[in-house]
């Protein structure tokens, strides 16, 4: 059964969005759109979504351009997406 996510950690994404500009400011808010819309009953299903972002477990990691990465706690039974992390890509894990 597909859930409906509810976007957390949205502070996170707005404030990697205001401190850069450009392409960075363009991907965060098409991702919070498309994340806002989302509809997943199993965390692969982000996938589906967006083809480059890698899972582990019930994370995601969603990179952005110019060395950006967005990372996500999916918890699909209860609808919630989390944004754990929104900044530059440092080989976090």
């Amino acid at each position: 059964m597909r859930h409906a996510m509810r976007l957390m950690g949205r502070h996170r994404l707005c404030e990697l969005a205001s401190s850069n500009g450009g392409s960075v400011a363009c991907a965060v808010s098409a991702l919070s759109f498309e994340l806002e819309a989302a509809e997943w009953a199993e965390p692969w299903d982000a996938l589906d979504a967006f083809p480059k972002a890698e899972l582990s477990g019930c994370r995601v990691r969603i990179p952005l351009p110019d060395g950006y990465l967005v990372t996500l706690a999916l918890n699909c039974i209860a609808g919630i997406a989390l944004v754990e992390f929104a900044g530059q890509d440092s080989g976090r894990a």
